[in-house]
């Protein structure tokens, strides 16, 4: 199977190619940092992107058979980002024909449309305590 895999470069992502090579599968790893992606495979293919370009996100998701994302803030980029870029990853995959999404995300992936929620905001000041 080909993965696309958005959010490779974190702890997760990392974990997530390792295992997936392990099982045997072809891995295409999307990441703004490639660098930070230390194995490398012949199962292994490394896309260089912003979240915001569309191309290389569609040379991604060109051929996958199922688009994994565990992208998520680490507090250095701008929590908006993250809406934006699913909305891009979707159309790539509508384009390429890709019906499979798995997506893991925190609530503090925010959306520029979401309102104010006093319970939800002090949630999130709790788990960042």
């Amino acid at each position: 199977m080909r993965i696309t895999l958005f959010g490779s470069t974190g702890n997760v992502g990392q974990l997530f190619i390792e295992k997936a090579l392990r099982d045997g599968h072809e891995v295409v790893a999307y990441a703004r940092s490639p660098k930070k992606i230390q194995l490398t495979h012949e199962r292994l293919t490394i896309i260089p992107g912003e979240l915001t370009d569309a191309v290389s996100i569609d040379a991604a998701v060109a051929g996958a058979d199922v688009v994994v994302s565990v992208m998520g803030p680490n507090g250095y980029q701008d929590a908006l980002i993250f809406a934006p870029a699913y909305r891009l990853i979707i159309a790539a995959m509508k384009a390429h024909h890709v019906k499979r999404l798995i997506a893991l995300g925190t609530p503090t992936i925010r959306d520029s449309s979401d309102r104010f929620n006093p319970i939800f905001e002090a949630l999130i000041l709790i788990v960042r305590l």
